[in-house]
C-alpha cells in the first residue's frame, strides 16, 4: 500500500545522517596510514549514499497496486504475473475487473471491457498483420458480433 504523501526529502535523511556519523568517528587521532584507509572509506560511502538518493528520486517498480480504504484492490499498473507484459487493470467496488488494457507478449494491444456484473464484454486487439479484431460476448458468453 502507497502512503498518501511522499517526502523524499525524508527519505535522504538517513543517508545524510550516516554520512554525518562515519566523519565523526574517523575525525580524531589518527596514524597516516588510517588517514589514507578512512578517506577510501568515506569515499566509497559518499558515492552510495549518492547512489541511493537517485534511486529515491527516481523509483522503478515492476507493479503498482492501487488500494481503497478497505486495503482492497481496485487498480494495477504494471508486469502481469502470467507473462510479465505491461497491463493497466480497473476493478469496481466488488473487486471484479471492469477494464484491462494490455500488451500480448508479442506486441499486440488489448482493450477488454466487462459489463457490471462481469459479463457482457467488448475486447479489441490490434494485431500486428491483418485488420483489427473488434469483439461483443453477451451476458450468456455468446458471440453475437465480430469484426471483421
Amino acid at each position: 500500500m502507497l502512503s498518501q504523501t511522499h517526502r523524499p526529502s525524508n527519505a535522504t535523511k538517513p543517508a545524510g545522517l550516516l554520512l554525518a556519523a562515519a566523519l565523526l568517528l574517523t575525525s580524531g587521532c589518527a596514524t597516516q596510514a588510517d588517514t589514507s584507509a578512512n578517506k577510501e572509506r568515506i569515499e566509497a560511502l559518499s558515492k552510495r549514499v549518492e547512489a541511493l538518493e537517485a534511486a529515491l528520486a527516481a523509483p522503478k517498480v515492476e507493479r503498482l497496486t492501487i488500494v481503497d480504504k478497505d486495503g482492497k484492490e481496485r487498480a494495477m499498473i504494471g508486469l502481469r504475473e502470467e507473462d510479465a507484459s505491461p497491463a493497466l487493470r480497473l476493478k469496481d467496488e466488488t473487486g471484479r475487473n471492469r477494464a484491462l488494457l494490455r500488451l500480448h507478449p508479442d506486441g499486440t494491444p488489448i482493450l477488454v471491457l466487462w459489463g457490471k456484473d462481469g459479463k457482457g464484454t467488448a475486447y479489441l486487439s490490434v494485431p500486428g498483420e491483418g485488420p483489427p479484431n473488434l469483439m461483443f460476448f453477451d451476458k450468456d458468453g455468446s458471440q453475437p458480433v465480430k469484426l471483421p
